[in-house]
């Protein structure tokens, strides 16, 4: 894990360096959607009391962060919406979106106040995800 971080830490410094509003806590739980004729289309984002500001890029690797390379379940679904909706990817998006995760589980599991129950689920996200990285 200090290999990952010290690695990619200029390029994550950099995504915090954007200046837009980020949600800190993106995902399906905090969604709201309604159907409206045959598409599905958000109607709310709940939960923001980890907004912060930086690169779009931490909400949208927040969504995906339990995503498996060998079971797919919103990729490539999500970030073609991503990028059909304004959005811009890296080239080394999946890559860079696991790496985001792993510093967002790391600074998580730094706070003073994280809940007892939550510290063997971002372990083992941090694990998952350091096993799947392939830089």
């Amino acid at each position: 894990m200090r290999d990952v971080i010290s690695r990619w830490s200029p390029r994550i410094d950099a995504l915090m360096q954007e200046r837009t509003l980020v949600h800190g806590d993106f995902n399906a739980r905090n969604t709201v959607l309604k159907r409206t004729g045959d598409r599905w289309v958000v109607s709310a984002i709940l939960d923001w009391e980890m907004a912060f500001t930086g690169s779009p890029l931490w909400d949208a690797a927040r969504f995906i962060c339990y995503e498996k390379r060998a079971r797919p379940c919103r990729e490539p679904h999500f970030s073609r919406g991503f990028i059909d909706a304004g959005g811009a990817l890296p080239p080394d998006w999946p890559q860079l979106a696991r790496v985001i995760n792993v510093f967002t589980a790391a600074e998580a599991l730094c706070r003073p106040d994280v809940p007892h129950r939550f510290v063997p689920e971002l372990c083992d996200l941090i694990a998952a995800l350091l096993d799947e990285r392939d830089p």
